[in-house]
């Protein structure tokens, strides 16, 4: 049905859940320099905060490890550093391992 749509669609596709998570990983390697250079140029403090989410069956949770700060354009960048998974229930004892 994508080969009828547009036959160079399907050269572009994800073949698997592994091809997609390669994909990602590829590329969050790719904007750590990006990322440093703009960390280490920044035109302000910079300050990290946390945030925890849990999915919708509280089965998995996740924290995120964020920096914001100003670049020499006087833009607020913001910039997701981590994203580890917390073991367990989202609670106090599990944030703060």
């Amino acid at each position: 049905m994508i080969r009828a749509a547009n036959p160079l669609a399907e050269s572009v596709l994800w073949r698997n859940h592994q091809s997609l998570r390669d994909a990602i990983v590829a590329e969050y390697h790719a904007y750590i320099p990006v990322v440093t250079a703009c960390l280490r140029d920044a035109h302000s403090l910079i300050h990290v905060s946390f945030e925890n989410w849990t999915s919708t069956s509280s089965k998995l949770g996740l924290n995120g490890i964020c920096v914001h700060m100003m670049d020499a354009h006087g833009v607020v960048q913001d910039f997701v550093l981590g994203l580890p998974e917390l073991p367990g229930q989202r609670g106090g004892i599990n944030i703060a391992s």
